[in-house]
């Protein structure tokens, strides 16, 4: 009992300032729990950023959709039998421009015409190679006279 009794923090510090148990975390665990954090954080920017470019691009296609289904039924209300071939024009939409392009072929059916509709972001001339953000066939029949019978 003697040395150990000299040197035990008690006697040492007196019994004044008894050593109690300490709670709190070690500057060791912070930074760890820091460095969680930061990683986890770094991959939910990257996650939302991702979720932001994917929302636009369905919002691109859900415009494309629409203008393709207008310009689509513009061949059924106006009756128009189109000639085969390419048509192509540009349009503005929602503050955005949009080049449509529509191809036009003859089927087997002799008064029926196949009407590819197909809509790209921008007004400059797609190369054959480019995919369209939206595309949309539909069949056109020849429009009935209604003088014969």
């Amino acid at each position: 009992m003697g040395l150990e009794r000299l040197t035990s923090p008690e006697v040492v510090l007196g019994s004044a300032s008894r050593r109690q148990p300490v709670s709190g975390f070690t500057l060791l665990e912070v930074l760890v729990a820091l460095a969680i954090f930061a990683m986890a954080a770094s991959v939910l920017m990257v996650s939302d950023g991702r979720a932001i470019r994917q929302t636009a691009r369905i919002q691109d296609k859900i415009h494309a959709s629409w203008l393709a289904d207008t310009h689509l039924n513009r061949y059924y209300v106006e009756e128009i039998f189109p000639a085969t071939g390419e048509r192509s024009k540009t349009q503005t939409q929602s503050g955005r421009d949009w080049y449509i392009r529509d191809i036009i072929s003859n089927t087997a059916q002799k008064n029926l015409r196949k009407v590819e509709v197909q809509v790209f972001q921008g007004t400059d001339k797609p190369d054959d190679k480019d995919q369209p953000i939206y595309r949309l066939t539909g069949y056109i029949r020849r429009p009935v006279n209604a003088n014969a019978k």
